[in-house]
Parts: structure tokens; sequence; C-alpha cells
């Protein structure tokens, strides 16, 4: 051992030596089958990584968790059949990782759009580009409001939501994070594909007339505050997943596990 390593403090060793504990655990676990954990705290595995230029390119991956999968998977079967199947995640687990990828690839560009520097020639001391930026920023929380409170109608109430976010032990910080790269999503595509935010009212009446929605039993007067969030959040859900499969040549998307989104049936089938 060097004189160096022999000098190191206790607290790196007792670091280094849980840091090998961890390593252990896990790889055990992976072995017989089980969710590696230590103590009461599960080891997140990774269930997608996915990279494109606009995320700084193969040499930085983005990874998606299997809770989130999970999560975000479980909020799909809620939204969609009102309840959640034994094998909810082999159902839906596919489109909620997608639209989740969907929407970090437009967020990253639209917050490097507002984060790009001024041009010197711009700025005065009484600026417009102060007070549009004061503006988005007020724009953008009203747009966190909105998409949290449709995800929240969609799957029934709060309560839904707390058991979701329980179940899954997704913290409300990540929550709160996907939530803004979903509304900085909607801004891009709004600002520089489609608008989106404000439909016209004959493209909703046509819509509310013509879709199959939770609201076609209403009458459109009464329909009408919450048929416009469901319409919006629905086109830009479309529009999301278009945008993604436009530039799947670009985007690389692996499952390191795949046999974690299968059903049981399926694994069982391939014995995994």
């Amino acid at each position: 051992m060097s004189e160096a390593a022999g000098r190191r403090p206790l607290r790196w060793c007792v670091a280094h030596a849980l840091g090998a504990l961890l390593v252990l655990s896990s790889a055990a676990a992976a072995a017989d089958g089980t969710s590696p954990t230590i103590g009461e705290i599960p080891v997140d595995q990774v269930a997608v990584r996915y990279s494109a230029p606009e995320l700084g390119g193969s040499a930085h991956p983005r990874f998606i968790t299997l809770r989130e999968v999970t999560f975000f998977a479980r909020i799909e079967a809620l939204g969609t059949d009102g309840a959640v199947a034994t094998d909810f995640v082999a159902r839906y687990g596919k489109s909620a990782y997608e639209r989740l990828i969907a929407e970090d690839l437009l967020a990253s560009v639209e917050a490097q759009a507002l984060t790009s520097p001024v041009p010197r020639t711009a700025l005065r001391p009484t600026d417009v580009g102060v007070r549009e930026a004061t503006r988005t920023a007020a724009q953008l929380a009203r747009m966190i409001t909105s998409a949290r409170a449709e995800l929240v109608r969609r799957i029934g109430d709060e309560k839904q939501l707390q058991a979701a976010l329980a179940a899954d032990g997704i913290s409300a910080d990540e929550f709160d994070g996907r939530m803004r790269r979903r509304a900085l999503a909607l801004l891009y595509l709004d600002r520089n594909v489609t608008p989106m935010r404000e439909p016209q009212e004959d493209e909703l009446l046509r819509a509310f007339r013509g879709g199959s929605h939770p609201f076609r039993n209403e009458k459109w007067e009464t329909a009408r505050a919450k048929f416009i969030p469901y319409f919006v959040d629905d086109r830009f859900h479309q529009a999301a997943i278009e945008y993604l499969q436009a530039a799947r040549t670009r985007v690389k998307i692996a499952t390191p596990s795949p046999e974690l989104l299968l059903s049981a049936s399926e694994r069982a089938r391939l014995g995994k």
C-alpha cells in the first residue's frame, strides 16, 4: 500500500466500504431475481437509457428509472381504464417512457432558448426583454399548475395522485420536475411548431361534438372549462410523440433490462 493510501481518513474508508457493500448487495439481489435493497431503501434500476444531439449526444446519456416508468404507466392506466391492472407496466410502460423522452427533448431545447444570453445590442435599462422574461416565467408557472391539475383530473383526484406517488416512491421534487419539463415542452411546441395553448372556439366545438372524451354526456356550456385543458393536453401529447417519431434517426433509446417491462405471462414464457 502506498504512503498516501495509508493516510486516508477513516470516513473515506467507511464510504469506500459502504460503496463496495452496495455493489455486492445489488449484484446478489439481481442474481436471485429480487429488487436490490439496502435496509429499507430501494436501489434504483434503470429502465430506459436515451441520448440525442440536443441532449449532449451519446457521451451524455439520460436515464429513466423503473420507478418513473411504473409511476407514469400507473397514471396512464388510471386515466385510461380508471383502474390499475396487474400487468399495467407491460401495457402502458412503453407509451409512458416515450412521452417522457419526447417531453425531455422538447423541454431541453426550450430551456436552452430561454437561458441563451441576449445580444448586448438588445439590452437597455428598461428593455422589453426584462418584461418578456418575467412574463414567460409567470406563464410557465401557470402551465406547470395546469399540467398538474389536468393529470389529477384524469386519474380522479389529489388522493389518487398521492397514492400513486407513494406506491412508486416518487418524491414531490421528482414529480414537480417532470411537470416543469412537460410545461416547457408544451411552451416549445406552442411557440415553434403549432399554437395549441389557446385553441380557437370552432376547433374546440368540433372536437367536443365529434370526439370520444369524458365530457360527451355533458352540455358544452357546462363542460367547456374542463374540456379545454383536456383538449390541449391530448393535442400536446400527440404532437410530442410525433416529434419523437420524426427524431428517431438521431435519438437512441435502449432498455438495458427489457424483462422489467414484460407482463408476468411474457416473463414466464421466456423463462425470465
